[in-house]
């Protein structure tokens, strides 16, 4: 992973600076519109700034979709977002963004969302961190603004930024094992993104072929078996802290929600 901590203290480093939050709510939910906007539309131009006067990057998708945060502790800024977009949130018939956008691009004959039941998958989708929170270990001197303060971050603490997007990937991964109803999860993500996390453990299989959409992705597939025997000690311990908080706030706002 590059961050040079001992693998023992990646959970307690990551859990020091943030913490996961599950958007129960609408104006969490605002926020995490807010963070897309910025990546996608602002940094990214893969969307068109105009669409979103309001300045909230959102879809039809997102009715669908349960969204999680990260949150910096010691600013309040919000560092990452990731939503996992499931059809059992709709009686409707409705699509996954792979199936609308992706689905020529499937060339495996079996892990294919249209050869699956509608009810048993979903995808981890929209996933964004903020250029902020994107900075490494030794560029210094560059602090931010967040409500008229200006805040610089420590080298501790972006030694724990490489975590985020793990720490997002790792969210959706606890939403989905703990969904009783769900057996497959399919991502659409740069291949490099996708050897990065095959080093923490976490193994998705490639079903198809790279394709330009939001940059260059390919699609991917992994069920809970493949995931959760496959991390490596160091992830498994950021994955059990991450588990145990959103299950937690689940419990709080929307005990139904993992119910079979």
């Amino acid at each position: 992973m590059g961050s040079g901590m001992p693998s023992a203290n990646i959970s307690e480093l990551f859990d020091s600076y943030f913490e996961i939050v599950y958007a129960h709510s609408a104006a969490l939910r605002d926020e995490t519109y807010k963070i897309r906007y910025d990546v996608y539309c602002r940094e990214l131009a893969f969307e068109d700034e105009s669409a979103f006067p309001d300045k909230m990057e959102r879809d039809e998708t997102d009715s669908y979709s349960h969204h999680y945060l990260i949150k910096h502790r010691r600013s309040g800024m919000y560092a990452g977002t990731v939503r996992v977009v499931d059809p059992n949130l709709t009686s409707d018939a409705v699509l996954c963004p792979i199936e609308q956008y992706c689905s020529e691009s499937i060339t495996d004959e079996v892990l294919n969302p249209v050869k699956l039941a509608n009810n048993t998958y979903c995808e981890v989708s929209r996933l964004a961190v903020p250029d902020t929170f994107r900075r490494r270990t030794g560029e210094k001197g560059k602090p931010f603004i967040y409500e008229g303060e200006r805040i610089s971050m420590t080298e501790t603490e972006k030694k724990a930024f490489p975590y985020i997007a793990v720490g997002l990937y790792l969210a959706a991964a606890a939403h989905f094992i703990n969904s009783p109803k769900l057996s497959h999860i399919f991502v659409m993500m740069e291949p490099r993104l996708s050897i990065h996390l095959r080093r923490t453990g976490i193994d998705f299989r490639q079903i198809g072929e790279v394709v330009e959409y939001h940059g260059e992705r390919a699609p991917f597939h992994i069920d809970k078996e493949r995931l959760l025997g496959g991390m490596n000690p160091m992830i498994r311990a950021l994955y059990d802290c991450i588990e145990t908080s959103i299950c937690a706030q689940v419990s709080e706002h929307t005990p139904e929600l993992w119910a079979p």
